[in-house]
Formats: structure tokens, C-alpha cells, sequence
């Protein structure tokens, strides 16, 4: 399990107030834009395919081209959430990883692919409040 980077998150909140108004602004820009796509692009690679084939149904979005496309985020204020939306296949719990064969569950697709980027994210929300700045 990846672990929280609380240096990166102390770092940005600190580059934030140094930003001060409208950094939240500069920060969502982030987040909602490149952020998301990140974490859509990480969490593809987690699932695991099925091998399994059925008639008119699809297997999961493992090394599949598009398969971030298969994604969806909904944005707020400060953050941004990755999830999978309608059908992924083989898995009727797509974050959990449970399947109706094996159920497996407790794979926390989504989680640890949010986690593994984490400092990648930060360390562009914290060039773009530079960027932004010295604009």
C-alpha cells in the first residue's frame, strides 16, 4: 500500500497561502485537468483482466487502449474524484474488485492508483501556483 506523502501536502498548503488569494483557482485548474487524467491513466494498469470472454459483454479495462476513457471524475472544490461509471465487465464492484466468480474484493483499484501519483499531482499543483504566480 502506497503511503500519504504528508512533506508534499505540507509543501503545497505552504505554497498556498505564499499564493494566497485565488490559489484555489490555480489549484482545481490542476486537479480537474492534468490530475484527473493522471489518476485515470494509473488505474487501468491495477485491474487485473479476466481472460474470460462472454457474449455482448466486455472484459475488464486492463492494457486496453481507451480504457481511462472508461472513467469518469466528478470535480469539487479542491478536489477531484476518479470513478467508474456503469459497466466494467467482469466487475460489479469495479474499485473493490469483486467479481461474481471469484470475488476477490478489497483491490482498491481506484485508491491506489490515485496514490501512486500523488506526488507527481502535487508537484504540479505547486508549479502551477509558481507558474501562476510570477505571471
Amino acid at each position: 500500500m502506497h503511503e500519504v506523502d504528508y512533506t508534499s501536502l505540507e509543501t503545497l498548503e505552504r505554497r498556498m497561502g505564499e499564493y494566497g488569494q485565488g490559489c484555489g483557482r490555480v489549484v482545481d485548474g490542476v486537479l480537474h485537468g492534468e490530475g484527473a487524467n493522471i489518476i485515470k491513466r494509473a488505474v487501468p494498469g491495477l485491474i487485473n483482466p479476466s481472460g474470460r470472454k462472454w457474449p455482448g459483454k466486455t472484459a475488464s479495462i486492463a492494457g486496453k487502449p481507451g480504457g481511462a476513457s472508461r472513467l469518469s471524475q466528478d470535480n469539487g472544490s479542491l478536489q477531484v474524484t476518479v470513478a467508474a461509471r456503469g459497466r466494467l465487465g467482469y466487475l460489479y464492484f469495479p474499485d473493490d474488485g469483486t467479481s461474481t466468480r471469484k470475488h476477490a474484493g478489497n483491490q482498491r483499484f481506484m485508491l491506489r492508483g490515485a496514490e501512486s501519483k500523488q506526488s507527481d499531482i502535487i508537484d504540479r499543483c505547486i508549479a502551477g501556483l509558481v507558474d501562476d504566480f510570477n505571471q
